[in-house]
């Protein structure tokens, strides 16, 4: 009986960790993107959290941020009529596990 407890214990603490692994990454590669990016000029112009994913049952509660918009400031080039020119880097997090830039 004290098996059985313990095996149902281990499986359900796996199964906890390994989503705590995932949620941690879905809300974390964004910080991390965002930091490696002001570094080398780039200034957040927008971020899109609007994903639910039904394999990622946390998002349901809080959207995490999936596509960060960058420019570069230093780049702007004003072209008339009040219109900016503005270089920019889209990073979005794919399919929740691959970030593509």
């Amino acid at each position: 009986m004290a098996k059985k407890i313990l095996m149902i214990v281990g499986i359900i603490s796996a199964v906890l960790v390994w989503f705590g692994l995932a949620a941690k990454s879905d809300y974390t590669w964004s910080q991390l993107i965002i930091e490696k990016e002001l570094k080398n000029g780039w200034v957040v112009g927008s971020t899109q959290a609007n994903l639910i994913d039904i394999t990622h049952p946390w998002t349901i509660f809080k959207q995490p941020i999936i596509g960060i918009a960058f420019v570069k400031p230093s780049e702007f080039v004003l072209i008339g009529d009040g219109y900016i020119f503005a270089k920019t880097l889209w990073v979005n997090y794919e399919y929740m596990y691959r970030t593509k830039k």
